[in-house]
C-alpha cells in the first residue's frame, strides 16, 4: 500500500490473482490458459514465495511431473517439515510431514517431491487402479524404478496408504504407454485372465514389422488395442484397417478396447477373450 498498490489496484486489470492473497503483474500471466500446466506453474511460483521451505506434493507434484490423474484437481498441495506450520491459504492444502532432502527435487525451478515420494503420498488418496496408472507412467518415463518404490515402501512403516502401495507395486508395468492401457491391463487380471504383455512389436512370417500392439497374449495369439481419441481421424482409421488385416492374415485375433472396457462393471470384452483362449488352445 505504501507503493500505491491498494486493494482496488490489485483487483483491477494490472494484476492477476494466482493464489488467494498472492498476485502477479498482469503481463506475467498474459496468454497463460486457465487450468493449463503453465498456469499451475505460475500459481506454484507465487505460493513458493510465501512458503519457501515447502515442497509441492501429492496431486500437485503429480500434475507438475505430468503424471496421469483422473478428475479435476484445483487445490494446490504442499508439504512442509515440522516444526513449520503448513500454509493456510484458500485453495491450498498444506501438510506437515517429514521431508528429507532426498525426497525433494527442483523441477522447472519449483521444489516438488520426487516421483517415489509422490507415489507413496498418493497411495493414501487414490484408488489402487489409479495409483497403478500413475506408477506405470513414472516407470515408463524413468522418474523412478520398481526397486526404488519397493525400498521406499519397506522403509515406510505405519503410514496411511501403505497397504494400497504394496498391492499396486507388483501390478506396475513401465511398458504401458498410457493410463487407459494400464486400466485395461488391470481388467485382464481382475477377470482372471493371463497378464498381457504391453506394447509388443508384431512381425509377419517373413520378419516384416506389422505393428506395435498395446496388449498381447502371445500363446493364443490375441491382440487388444485401446482406441483413444487419436484413432478417430480418417487417416488413422485407414492405417489401422490395413494393419489389422495383416494381423488377421498372420493368425492373430485383433480386438479393440474403449473407455467402457476399463470399468469394473464391463465384462463382455474379457468374456470373449476367455472364449478365444479356450478355442485356440492346442
Amino acid at each position: 500500500m505504501a507503493d500505491g498498490v491498494t486493494r482496488g489496484v490489485l483487483a483491477g486489470p494490472k494484476f492477476d490473482r494466482v493464489v488467494h492473497g498472492i498476485h502477479v503483474p498482469a503481463h506475467v500471466a498474459e496468454g497463460v490458459e486457465s487450468n493449463s500446466l503453465d498456469r499451475l506453474r505460475l500459481r506454484c511460483a507465487g505460493l513458493v514465495r510465501v512458503v519457501p521451505d515447502g515442497a509441492f506434493s501429492h496431486r500437485t507434484a503429480a500434475q507438475l511431473l505430468e503424471l496421469p490423474l483422473f478428475g479435476t484437481h484445483n487445490t494446490m498441495q504442499i508439504t512442509v517439515a515440522p516444526p513449520k506450520n503448513p500454509p493456510r491459504h484458500k485453495g491450498v492444502k498444506g501438510y506437515e510431514r517429514d521431508l528429507p532432502p532426498a525426497h525433494v527435487q527442483l523441477w522447472h525451478g519449483l521444489p516438488i517431491t520426487t516421483a517415489t515420494r509422490t507415489f507413496l503420498d498418493l497411495a493414501e488418496l487414490l484408488p489402487m487402479r489409479e495409483l497403478v496408472a500413475l506408477g506405470d507412467a513414472a516407470l515408463r518415463r524413468r522418474l523412478t524404478t520398481a526397486e526404488e518404490l519397493a525400498a521406499a515402501i519397506n522403509r515406510s512403516s505405519g503410514r496411511r496408504g501403505l497397504g494400497v502401495a504394496r498391492l499396486a507395486l507388483p501390478r506396475l508395468d513401465g511398458r504401458s504407454a498410457s493410463a487407459p492401457e494400464s486400466l485395461t491391463r488391470l481388467r485382464f487380471e481382475d477377470e482372471g485372465l493371463p497378464r498381457p504383455e504391453c506394447n509388443v512389436n508384431i512381425y509377419d512370417a517373413l520378419g516384416e514389422f506389422i505393428g506395435c500392439a498395446d496388449l498381447v497374449l502371445k500363446k493364443p495369439k490375441i491382440l487388444v488395442d485401446y482406441d483413444g481419441a487419436h484413432h478417430l481421424s480418417v487417416e488413422q482409421q485407414r492405417s489401422d484397417s490395413l494393419r489389422d488385416r495383416l494381423y488377421v492374415s498372420n493368425g492373430w485375433v485383433h480386438l479393440r478396447a474403449t473407455y467402457r472396457d476399463t470399468q469394473p462393471w464391463a465384462h463382455d470384452l474379457y468374456d470373449v477373450i476367455k472364449q478365444l483362449i479356450v478355442e485356440r488352445r492346442p
